[in-house]
């Protein structure tokens, strides 16, 4: 991929490429998860990315390292307790359980809950 190449000055190895998200969205990027063949073509892209913007065909394009899984959870925790806290709903986390207006919504070990766990 060219945009690699700029990025890291010289040729990376992909082992697999694909998009994430859900279908097209008018107005709205697909972000596109890569995964490379060593942890030093990981290391040169991400430092090297800043140089994507100096090229006029790459202005838009980032890259951005993909963070574990827990960084992730804690990172959508906060997304849902700060979004629950602005529309006045009740909002409490125990023990990395986000609990709004009485029912378990997001758990820190094991994501969101699904509708039949929180029937039960």
């Amino acid at each position: 991929m060219q945009v690699l190449h700029t990025a890291c000055g010289r040729s990376v190895e992909l082992i697999d490429a694909f998009r994430l998200g859900k279908t097209m969205i008018p107005g709205k990027c697909r972000p596109v998860l890569v995964k490379l063949h060593s942890v030093w073509d990981r290391k040169a892209t991400v430092s090297g990315s800043w140089k994507l913007s100096t090229v006029d065909g790459f202005k838009g394009i980032f890259i951005a390292a993909d963070l574990p899984l827990a960084a992730r959870r804690r990172k959508s925790m906060e997304r849902i307790v700060h979004k629950a806290t602005a529309e006045g709903r009740e909002v409490s986390v125990v023990d990395g359980v986000v609990i709004i207006d009485g029912q378990n919504v997001f758990s820190l070990d094991s994501g969101y809950v699904q509708q039949s766990q929180q029937n039960v």
